[in-house]
């Protein structure tokens, strides 16, 4: 006589209903929760999740995210703590589900609810990891480049469209994750075989790919393939699971084997999907080169700066960005990164940028320069001068395709962090949580930790003490500057505002006792200007007129340009603030929007001025530069004038009479190798 098989447990269909009710009730009831502890974070969740689409952004020179309603804002945060507190409940609502499928279940098969529901949590985790450090930033990126390809188009993404793109790719991967998790349930009850599974692998590709299209935001094909390639891998993945299962069973029936595979797989993808999201890779940033000590990090976007030196009314030697012609004078167009970096100390400074071929840099300048290659922090370099300047430059590829460019004094510096010797900049958490929330706020920012380039951002240094940094970005478009002082608490924090507000009304009465005539001067200064400007809309309406190519629209096109030199030039004159010596005094002085605010520990002093004004106050920690005039050929006469000195050949001394500084002959040749 055969023994009765076990049956499955049994529940009447309206115990289920009301078993499904409770469930959903304690879900709600922990989403609840979750919401309301999440919106306490509202702000810094935005600030996370928006990390990767502002990144993005920035790398293709876009640097606002805009509300276009004023209930934008708290319809966004509302969405985004509801799915926080999802995320953050996420283990206690994988419980209630697999709570709910338990009563049908053997006794010897609840045994595996644990695991899978740690499985299902961690899974689900992962899974938005995943799309939060791969997905989500190549996406944008893509969808970016794609809409502001054609010329003539702009982009403005809206504080909706963003975060509701963002969020819906979040849940979609955490969702697809969970294949594997329920592979292994549905085999480990014995519904499914691997065997069968497997047979169903090809369809499953075309089943993939029609998920990827449904969930994915875009209908392109390589957005497509973001979702639907780990859906055929974690598919796979949950084959193999199966398959060991199966093995399990038949063997011995001890479920802790399964479990722990399971945790296994679960414990890899998750440290996966950490190991991209914190960008631990072998390849060095170039940042992980700037000393701690140096006076500002400023970075300088790559798209965005032909724009932004549009806007300049000085020459680079005066905005004190002069070292960016010196790199694109040797550069041969492979800079990898987006953002060019500089390090500017007291006395020197330093561009340091990705590059693919940095060795190859190295190479050109030592044979333009006539000078050998010297080994230098684990790669190559040379030593050269320039003419006029009797300054040691050094050009060196360091291991971890990065060039640096500067004084020999700056790289000295960079090579000591370099090789482990001194601490770097961003191995400070707060310096390091600054920097990445700067990069993203306009072309243009800087940064600083060190005493010194705390004295230079502060009215006589004042206060220096009581502040942890200070970040500063300009928003070129705006003609705004933002200067952020994160002080050492709220008392620090006040003192500071009202150091600044004393200091700020200070510096414009000084300014405003201007000596007799200067308002004629001023009239005059403007009627100039108005001038000027009319100048150049004439003869830019007569050069369409014109044939192309003709010496007349040659002409005024001439016309044009030399007009907007002069407003440009009219525009900078500053008749009040004429006894105005630094630059930092000139925010507070120049004809301008000046507010100073301060919250918690943050104070946070707003400039609207010309773009020329900003700059200047932006480098006003350090003085150190690059005189782009070294690139000048010599003169002979005015045709010549301008043009940078052609690679190899040695500059000529100016002709005698002339009332100019003779230009030195390059002696790097003679320089000893170092």
């Amino acid at each position: 006589m055969t023994e009765p098989q076990p049956q499955r447990g049994t529940m009447p269909f309206r115990a289920h209903l009301v078993e499904l009710r409770s469930r959903m009730l304690r879900v709600a009831i922990a989403l609840g929760v979750g919401f309301f502890v999440a919106w306490g974070y509202h702000v810094e969740l935005y600030d996370w999740l928006s990390a990767p689409v502002r990144n993005a952004m920035a790398d293709n020179g876009l640097f606002a995210i805009k509300a276009l309603q004023i209930t934008e804002s708290i319809s966004v945060y509302m969405k985004l703590s509801l799915v926080g507190g999802l995320f953050a409940v996420s283990p206690y609502v994988f419980y209630q589900i697999w709570g709910f499928i338990a009563p049908g279940l053997l006794s010897s098969e609840r045994r595996m609810m644990t695991p899978v529901i740690v499985a299902s949590a961690a899974f689900f985790i992962a899974g938005a990891l995943f799309c939060y450090a791969v997905v989500l930033p190549f996406m944008t990126n893509f969808l970016i480049q794609l809409t502001i390809e054609p010329t003539g188009m702009t982009l403005e993404p809206t504080l909706h469209s963003t975060m509701s793109y963002s969020m819906w790719l979040l849940l979609a991967f955490g969702v697809i994750f969970e294949l594997p998790v329920f592979m292994y349930f549905f085999s480990a009850l014995g519904l499914f075989s691997a065997a069968g599974m497997w047979a169903f692998y090809r369809y499953w590709v075309v089943v993939a790919f029609v998920i990827g299209a449904i969930l994915t935001p875009t209908p392109d094909p390589l957005n497509q393939a973001l979702m639907s390639g780990p859906l055929v891998i974690l598919y796979g993945i949950g084959v193999g699971i199966a398959w060991l299962v199966e093995r399990d069973r038949s063997e011995t029936t001890g479920l802790p084997i399964r479990g722990a595979l399971v945790l296994m797989c679960v414990l890899i993808a998750a440290g996966a999907a950490v190991h991209g999201e914190l960008g631990v890779s072998g390849d060095r940033e170039p940042t992980d080169d700037i000393p701690r000590d140096v006076t500002q990090l400023v970075g300088v976007h790559r798209q965005s700066w032909p724009r932004l030196r549009q806007q300049l009314a000085s020459a680079d030697d005066q905005s004190g960005l002069g070292m960016l012609s010196l790199l694109k004078s040797i550069d041969n167009g492979k800079i990898a990164g987006q953002t060019i970096w500089l390090a500017r100390f007291a006395d020197s400074v330093a561009v340091v940028v990705a590059h693919d071929d940095p060795m190859g840099v190295v190479k050109r300048v030592a044979a333009s320069r006539k000078v050998s290659l010297v080994p230098y922090s684990g790669g190559q370099s040379a030593v050269f001068t320039l003419p006029g300047d009797r300054e040691h430059w050094r050009v060196c590829a360091p291991k971890g395709g990065v060039l640096w460019l500067g004084h020999d004094r700056a790289l000295a510096r960079l090579a000591r962090v370099h090789e482990g010797r001194d601490p770097a900049l961003l191995s400070d958490p707060r310096a390091s949580e600054q920097f990445e929330l700067l990069r993203t706020q306009g072309p243009l920012f800087s940064l600083t930790v060190a005493a010194e380039g705390k004295r230079g951002w502060l009215p006589e240094g004042a206060l220096s003490e009581k502040v942890n940094l200070i970040g500063v970005y300009l928003d070129g478009p705006r003609k705004t500057l933002r200067l952020m002082f994160h002080s050492k608490g709220f008392d620090s924090a006040t003192a500071l505002h009202d150091r600044l507000q004393v200091w700020t009304a200070s510096q414009r009465h000084g300014a405003s006792q201007t000596p007799a005539g200067s308002a004629e001067l001023q009239q005059v200064v403007k009627r100039l200007s108005s001038l000027a400007l009319g100048m150049s809309q004439l003869a830019e309406a007569n050069s369409r007129l014109m044939p192309d190519g003709s010496p007349d629209q040659v002409l005024a096109l001439r016309v044009r340009r030399e007009a907007l030199v002069v407003v440009r030039e009219l525009d900078g004159i500053d008749v009040k603030g004429a006894s105005v010596t630094t630059d930092l005094a000139r925010l507070a002085v120049a004809p301008s929007i000046s507010e100073i605010s301060v919250e918690r520990a943050l104070v946070t002093w707003k400039v609207e001025a010309h773009p020329s004004i900003l700059v200047r106050g932006l480098l006003a920690p350090s003085r150190a530069g690059f005189d782009p005039k070294s690139l000048l050929a010599p003169n002979k006469g005015k045709k010549s004038k301008g043009k940078i000195a052609r690679k190899g050949k040695k500059p000529k001394s100016k002709v005698a009479g002339k009332a100019r500084v003779p230009i030195v002959k390059d002696k790097s040749k003679r320089t000893p190798s170092r």
